[in-house]
């Protein structure tokens, strides 16, 4: 017996049959012993070819074909064979020759394959509408996420999306982009992040945190926006401007406001509130900021605005009675069981109805004596090279531990040091919540390093300074394009952070940065096909939060 593949001149299709060979009267005949059925492609056929065979041994074995393969099972047979073939014929089998592929480039995909659509589900391609300006929209798109990869000049972002992403954008297109990047579409900007953020609370916002920083440019160069001021960066003669950032507990942003660089930084909250309060619904909001927010003026506008504050309290301006109560140490009850650093807490009323949280801890107490202890070793090196007071000038900070005895020389001051011990460990808040117990208030407020973080995120890996633009229309462009990338990167790290692990966004970089794809060049074929790497762990876990699929297998570029 054999398996035999029949054709027929009017047909294309191929009949495979089992066959069995006899002599009758001195000629072979052939007898058909089981038609298997009728081939739909190469592939088909062979499983035929396969199952005929397996039934030609199974038949010389046990002799009764007939009872070792009734008609229904071999109907099963049949149904898997053709399953199996129309499952090959969706994925076609790649025969190459690898001997004959050529690496032609290799890009880093990760960031496009993750932050695209999570780029498209934030809503920024409404920024500008595909309809309205197509190129500048796709521009727009591609600037951003290369920021997420290499955050650098607008001339190497463009060198970047050349050379590792194959993308053709020239930097004259991107600073068209930048001119249509007009006021209003920045107000749409903002109200899309707002509105990505409130999306992701079923309830209204009840903490906002708010701090800002200055940015500096690399000029000297001054105008209505421009402006030299104190610069937290240390570039004081340089032109800078002040950026204000509000963000939720979560760390991600709602809003931003830009600010002449003179402003001074305890100001900016009276400016931000008014759009802030226009912008965002607000059912009971508390907002919380760090002493440099801390002015009569600013409480007044939270006031006004039937804000509750959180804010950074600076001790030493209370009288010297009042301060002799919060150095009192029978006022304070056990804030913690940590038996590392053990911590305690109190609280004072304030004649304005406001209450004043005083926090103290070993952990602060130990840092604080170790800061002084540091600057006061400094200061007694200069006493012995220095005697008169002009070298004594730029010492900022810790120059209250110095006197000028008389008219001679200076030196330090004994008592002053041991003054200034006592506060070691304190720490004090002022709130007009006043529904909540005063460990809570503590715990809000210390919540703060979500903002921080923003703008280390923001200055260091989004590299938002130095600006080198100079008119106010591109500036406010530069950072309304940062403000996206930082609305792409934090709202990533929080869906890691709830549907996978808490990541860094070096650790985030680093994962997308290992996601790449080779692209080869067979020279037999003169065709191109892309070879993805394998995704690491966390790779695997960024594209899980996004409910996003790693593509492993290679495949053909067409």
């Amino acid at each position: 017996m054999y398996v035999r593949v029949k054709t027929t001149k009017n047909s294309p299709r191929k009949s495979v049959q089992i066959v069995r060979s006899q002599r009758l009267h001195g000629r072979v005949q052939q007898s058909i012993v089981r038609h298997l059925g009728i081939a739909q492609d190469d592939d088909h056929l062979d499983e035929l070819k396969r199952l005929g065979e397996r039934l030609i041994i199974e038949m010389e074995i046990f002799g009764d074909a007939q009872a070792l393969h009734a008609p229904r099972e071999l109907q099963r047979q049949l149904q898997e064979a053709v399953a199996a073939a129309e499952k090959k014929r969706r994925k076609p089998r790649l025969i190459v020759d690898l001997s004959q592929w050529r690496e032609e480039s290799r890009v880093v995909r990760g960031f496009h394959e993750v932050y695209g659509p999570l780029y498209e589900l934030l809503g920024l391609s409404q920024v500008l509408p595909k309809q309205d300006c197509p190129v500048s929209s796709k521009v727009l798109r591609e600037v951003v996420l290369a920021r997420l990869a290499q955050p650098r000049s607008k001339r190497a972002v463009v060198r970047y999306l050349t050379e590792q992403m194959g993308l053709r954008v020239s930097l004259e297109q991107v600073y068209r982009m930048m001119d249509q990047l007009t006021p209003e579409r920045i107000e749409t900007l903002q109200r899309l992040a707002t509105q990505a953020t409130l999306d992701l609370h079923p309830d209204p916002v009840d903490v906002y945190f708010f701090d800002c920083t200055t940015v500096y440019f690399e000029s000297f160069v001054q105008d209505e926006l421009r402006a030299p001021g104190y610069s937290k960066d240390g570039k004081v003669q340089e032109s800078q401007v002040l950026l204000a950032i509000m963000v939720t507990s979560e760390g991600l942003p709602l809003r931003y406001e830009l600010l002449p660089g003179q402003t001074f930084e305890g100001h900016s909250l009276r400016a931000v509130l008014r759009r802030f309060r226009e912008h965002v619904p607000i059912r009971r909001a508390i907002v919380v900021a760090d002493r440099g927010m801390w002015s009569q003026e600013n409480l007044a506008a939270l006031q006004k605005h039937d804000l509750d504050y959180i804010v950074g309290a600076p001790l030493r301006r209370e009288t010297r009675a009042f301060q002799e109560q919060i150095l009192q140490a029978q006022s304070y009850t056990k804030f913690n069981t940590n038996t590392d650093h053990p911590a305690r807490i109190a609280e004072f009323p304030l004649a304005d109805g406001d209450r004043l949280v005083v926090h103290w801890s070993t952990k602060r107490a130990k840092k604080d004596a170790k800061q002084r202890e540091r600057q006061v070793a400094k200061l007694r090196q200069k006493c012995q090279r220095h005697r008169q007071p002009e070298a004594f000038l730029s010492q900022r900070g810790y120059g209250r531990f110095l006197r000028i005895e008389g008219s001679g020389p200076v030196v330090i001051d004994e008592a002053k040091i041991d003054q200034a011990a006592r506060w070691d460990g304190l720490y004090g808040v002022r709130t007009s919540v006043a529904d909540l117990p005063a460990a809570e208030i503590f715990h809000a407020y210390r919540g703060l390093w979500q903002v921080e973080q923003t703008f280390r995120v923001t200055k260091h890996d989004l590299k938002v300074r130095p600006i080198h633009h100079w008119t106010a229309r591109r500036i406010n462009a530069h950072i309304a394009i940062v403000f996206m990338t930082l609305t792409c990167a934090r709202h990533l790290e929080h869906r890691c952070r709830v549907r996978y692990r808490n990541l860094s966004p070096a650790e985030i970089h680093h994962s997308l940065a290992a996601m790449q794809q080779s692209v080869l060049w067979d020279l037999d074929t003169k065709k191109r096909y892309a070879v993805p790497s394998a995704p690491s762990v966390h790779a695997k876990g960024i594209c899980q939060a996004l409910d996003l699929k790693i593509r492993t297998q290679p495949f053909p570029i067409h």
